[in-house]
């Protein structure tokens, strides 16, 4: 079976949706790690939609910003939650 080059996008495009929902869900359960490979996985799907953008397209100047940006904000909350939850875990540790 072979998919339309635009059948194969929506599955990216759902692919980084299931794995953002699945993200929060873990983060809700203090679950870093899967939320570290949720999150990651997301992130990895938007890198690879900029990099097979075409340029030739007026439109694909607006796709890359967003592109960035949701890659920004993933890295964002990579840093943010690796920053807490490190400084949990010291904090739990000292206090043993």
């Amino acid at each position: 079976l072979s998919m339309s080059k635009g059948e194969q996008l929506i599955l990216l495009y759902e692919e980084a949706i299931k794995n953002l929902r699945f993200a929060c869900i873990m983060l809700k359960k203090d679950d870093m790690t899967n939320f570290f490979k949720c999150t990651t996985k997301a992130k990895d799907v938007f890198a690879y939609l900029s990099s097979i953008l075409d340029k030739n397209y007026e439109i694909s100047k607006d796709l890359a910003s967003l592109y960035a940006f949701f890659n920004s904000e993933l890295i964002k909350a990579l840093l943010l939650n690796k920053a807490s939850s490190q400084f949990e875990y010291s904090s739990n540790f000292g206090a043993q």
